[in-house]
């Protein structure tokens, strides 16, 4: 990106002024750098590495606010019975399977106005 500053002056800029342009613009890039970092590291701190949905954390700070702003809102939650089992007899990996692909599944199925959280 870029920043123009336009002032009309009788006479051209200063070096002075042209250093303050210069340092002025430096820091707005950087504070935008730093923006964008910060929102690729709240969507991480949100967001569950296995399935890429929202997580607990997300999840009970959502409530919170909902709850808080008195909304009307429908809640379901599901588990997968004796999941433990899966891990146990075919391994982690086939269960993280599991859990991607059940997440994707649930995902394509509800609303686009619908949040889908991995709670456990």
């Amino acid at each position: 990106g870029f920043v123009l500053i336009k002032i009309q002056r009788e006479i051209g800029y200063e070096e002075y002024d042209k250093n303050i342009f210069c340092i002025l613009s430096g820091y707005i890039s950087l504070s935008l750098r730093i923006n964008k970092k910060f929102n690729k590291l709240k969507i991480l701190a949100d967001t569950d590495g296995l399935t890429s949905l929202l997580n607990q954390r997300s999840f009970k700070s959502n409530i919170r606010e909902i709850t808080e702003k008195n909304v009307n809102f429908c809640l379901i939650i599901f588990d997968i019975d004796d999941f433990k089992l899966v891990n146990d007899n075919f391994g982690h990996l086939a269960g993280d399977l599991i859990l991607k692909e059940t997440a994707q599944l649930i995902k394509a199925r509800i609303r686009s106005s619908d949040i889908c959280y991995r709670y456990g």
